[in-house]
């Protein structure tokens, strides 16, 4: 089995190069494949770790945690709905429930106006009761620690991650309202916005361009794969 992929500047696919020719000994094995591609796709998008981590709210270990689905709020400034995206998410859902590791959740207590959103009665009655539960163990949880209470009966809004929100939700809610295990609390990343909107969108849209482009890369490999008896 001969594999190729694409060689060229970042928006150039260029000629095919076999991979094999990048070993010693000719081939590589599926592992090698990976690694290889894992590789291609570091070297060709930026790195966005350095822009995320500081915009963590800190201290750090206290930026990540899991919060109730019904806490958050669908704010689109990323990336806009895509109805096939949601569609997508909404079917793995129906199959699987969530998945803890499949994908983090970067929210932040401020839109992209700068403004919070209060918990507010009239939310709260749109809850089912496992949602007032969920919520009441989270808002306790945030009142006993000094630095978390800040987050006491605020919203969350979802930078990234709003296309799992839009396609969770409705499914909990029509196809599960009695059923606690399905009233999911995520892994979420708290940012803090601080009036910077032009670096909230950057390092987001990286994020997303990373996800997007070892996709690509995944499926041109696949594509590109040609097999010799």
């Amino acid at each position: 089995m001969d594999l190729h992929y694409f060689e060229g500047d970042s928006g150039d696919l260029g000629d095919p190069v076999d991979l094999g020719d990048r070993t010693q000994g000719g081939r590589l094995s599926e592992r090698d494949v990976h690694s290889q591609l894992n590789s291609i796709v570091l070297s060709e998008t930026p790195n966005t770790r350095s822009r995320i981590e500081r915009l963590r709210f800190q201290p750090r270990h206290k930026s990540r945690l899991l919060i109730p689905l019904c806490r958050l709020v669908c704010l689109p400034v990323v990336r806009p709905f895509l109805k096939n995206d949601v569609m997508k998410l909404a079917s793995h859902f129906i199959k699987n429930g969530y998945m803890e590791g499949n994908g983090v959740f970067y929210v932040a207590s401020e839109d992209n106006d700068g403004k919070t959103k209060d918990v507010t009665p009239e939310i709260k009655s749109s809850w089912s009761h496992h949602w007032i539960r969920v919520n009441d163990e989270f808002e306790s949880m945030l009142a006993t620690d000094p630095i978390l209470n800040v987050f006491c009966g605020k919203m969350f809004h979802v930078w990234d991650g709003n296309h799992r929100v839009q396609a969770w939700m409705p499914i909990i809610n029509q196809d599960h309202p009695n059923d606690l295990g399905w009233h999911y609390s995520v892994d979420s990343i708290i940012l803090e916005v601080k009036g910077d909107i032009p670096t909230m969108l950057t390092a987001l849209h990286e994020v997303n361009w990373y996800d997007f482009y070892y996709l690509l890369t995944l499926l041109s490999c696949s594509v590109c794969v040609s097999f010799h008896n």
